[in-house]
């Protein structure tokens, strides 16, 4: 499984709060042997990082000539999303919100990335069980966008999120984005399983979801937490079992990357920030390991 990094990693200096460049997060990541990357561009949703300005092309142009001088591609990446203060209603923050999605798309397509993640949303008119009716607004509101990344060859995978408070909603299940996926009848729709979500919502069962998931699992977000709250901890500092993990992700015969979403790193002096992604990087090379031994008792046994 290849180990990949997003490029928030390096986001922001915690000496001045300046942002670090897309260029400089590519290089430094390199330096470090990551080869692969997450192109993470949720920072839109607020009008910030380095594609909020009008020069936000030239940015991803230049961003996408490095990454090729140096030997580096985007596997995965991330679009905006609601936030929790987000209003179904408010028609002008739902512009907003889908002319940053619509500019991610555009970037994503000049980094060639793979598989882009998305959050599916809920309709604020049914509960969490009306799943025809979800369904139905996704595609109101995904259509177009999923048409346009596949003009530009790029994959979606919706993402499991984390229930609010313990209390069901859409996405939050296996079964909500097996519905979803299935009802694009599309190889460029997948999904992607947020482990630190999984969690949350499931506790020890959430190999249940993975497995229900399968061969549609396009993407992975590697994070731990304690259970209570979305962490974004790195792997084996929480409660997950990530032996477990590793094991059913070699039944379903996962073969995407290892994509970590852990946040530890952007609070990190910037001095700091190498060492860090040397810890991660050993962690993930654990992970891995765990992933082939299980991969080859598999074979083992059908032998």
């Amino acid at each position: 499984m290849i180990i990949s990094s997003m490029t928030t990693m390096y986001a922001k200096r915690r000496e001045d709060d300046e942002f670090i460049s897309l260029n400089e997060s590519i290089r430094r990541h390199h330096a470090l042997g990551y080869r692969v990357l997450d192109l993470n561009l949720c920072a839109l949703q607020r009008d910030e990082g380095p594609f909020s300005g009008d020069d936000w092309k030239e940015v991803a142009y230049s961003m996408k000539e490095t990454a090729d001088q140096l030997g580096v591609s985007f596997y995965q990446g991330h679009l905006p999303f609601r936030s929790m203060k987000f209003v179904d209603t408010d028609e002008e923050m739902v512009r907003k919100l889908h002319d940053a999605t619509m500019h991610a798309v555009e970037i994503c397509g000049i980094a060639g990335v793979k598989w882009v993640v998305a959050h599916p949303v809920a309709s604020p008119y049914a509960p969490a069980e009306e799943v025809e009716l979800h369904v139905a607004e996704n595609h109101r509101i995904y259509d177009g966008i999923v048409k346009r990344l596949t003009e530009l060859g790029v994959g979606i995978a919706f993402e499991n999120v984390p229930a609010h408070a313990k209390i069901e909603r859409f996405g939050s299940r296996a079964s909500d984005l097996v519905a979803l996926i299935d009802s694009y009848h599309s190889d460029f729709v997948g999904g992607c399983w947020d482990f630190g979500h999984g969690n949350l919502n499931y506790g020890e069962l959430q190999t249940w979801g993975i497995r229900k998931m399968g061969k549609r699992l396009k993407a992975l977000h590697f994070a731990d937490n304690l259970g209570a709250r979305d962490d974004h901890l790195p792997p084996f500092v929480g409660m997950i079992n990530w032996e477990k993990i590793m094991q059913t992700l070699a039944e379903v015969d996962y073969d995407g990357c290892l994509v970590l979403e852990t946040v530890q790193n952007s609070r990190l002096p910037d001095h700091l920030k190498e060492s860090s992604m040397r810890f991660l990087g050993d962690v993930c090379a654990h992970l891995d390991a765990l992933f082939e031994n299980a991969k080859k008792e598999l074979k083992e046994k059908e032998v």
